[in-house]
């Protein structure tokens, strides 16, 4: 039970954006992988993967891949769709389109009726491989999946995935030039997103997805939440949002700030305001010592103080915490 609880709070962080959380968790799963469900540990694996993928560790990314190969091949001699999609994800991430396209063309079948659970799902690499070689063929193909996909996630209740698949056929849409469509199916995953703090979702697809938000954002929709997704891009210039959001009214749930506060930071920050320390912090939030104290000193930091209580009063006055 500790290490699906790992993975969870693993998956939890990485959609948030939390990477080195997420890291840990998934780490800690793959140390223990001996009392680790095998599907857990296998999407550990795949996690830790993406995570050093994204950090442009690529030998690393790759040698995780080569070990659950090899973990494939000692549990049932032959590898699994994950461990084989996991390495097409990889090879599409590293610019390997002609490689990821190989795996894609000889996979085949309609998804499988069952709940999309992992941060590996064959079928969703799929459609981010054929929408990124984007011919009409592909494009046609992977609106079906997405079709087949999104039925799946609504009738089991996963916003997660959800938002994944409205966010990926807003981009199919928006590649066979249907422009108005794909704005209505990403202003759904935002509004989405934005009640669960999701924000990877958008970054892992790279920069037509910053060309459709940006486009977004100049129509006046979700311009906080597409504000906190675009910093959360490799390379981002908010100059524009940042002065367009100053003529917006405050929001008490979203900051303006240069750098708006993360959901973590924003429950460490609310927790500041009582007489808990930050070890006791640590323990609600069921994180480290060592991760809360990095919490509230990025806190200080996007507040621009350098103390508990005035990161408080900060806060208040920006009407991030209501006053007493």
């Amino acid at each position: 039970m500790q290490n699906w609880g790992d993975w969870f709070l693993g998956v939890l962080h990485y959609q948030r954006n939390e990477l080195e959380a997420a890291a840990g968790h998934f780490t800690s799963i793959v140390e223990n992988r001996f009392t680790a469900q095998i599907a857990a540990y296998r999407d550990a694996v795949a996690g830790l993967a993406l995570i050093h993928q994204i950090k442009g560790r690529s030998s690393e990314a790759s040698q995780l891949g080569e070990s659950i190969s090899q973990f494939d091949m000692e549990q049932s001699g032959r590898e699994g769709n994950q461990t084989r999609s996991l390495r097409a994800h990889l090879m599409l991430m590293q610019g390997d389109l002609e490689g990821a396209g190989n795996w894609v063309d000889t996979f085949s079948g309609q998804p499988p009726d069952q709940p999309l659970l992992w941060l590996e799902e064959p079928q969703v690499t799929r459609v981010r491989i054929l929408l990124t070689r984007g011919t009409g063929a592909d494009l046609g193909l992977a609106i079906q999946i997405l079709d087949i996909l999104d039925e799946i996630a609504e009738r089991t209740h996963n916003t997660r995935c959800k938002i994944e698949i409205l966010a990926l056929r807003a981009l199919t849409l928006d590649a066979q030039g249907e422009t108005s469509q794909a704005d209505a199916s990403l202003k759904q995953a935002l509004d989405l997103a934005r009640l669960a703090g999701i924000i990877r979702v958008f970054v892992d697809l790279g920069k037509p997805m910053q060309t459709i938000l940006h486009r977004l954002a100049n129509q006046d929709h979700s311009v906080e939440t597409i504000q906190r997704v675009l910093a959360a891009f490799p390379e981002y210039d908010d100059e524009n949002l940042t002065d367009r959001i100053s003529t917006t009214p405050p929001s008490r749930s979203i900051p303006i700030l240069a750098e708006p506060l993360t959901t973590r930071e924003l429950e460490v920050l609310t927790l500041l305001r009582g007489p808990l320390s930050i070890k006791e912090i640590a323990h609600q939030l069921n994180i480290s010592y060592a991760t809360a104290k990095r919490h509230t000193i990025n806190i200080y930091s996007k507040l621009g103080v350098n103390q508990r209580w005035n990161a408080i009063a900060r806060a208040e006055e920006l009407n991030i915490l209501s006053p007493r």
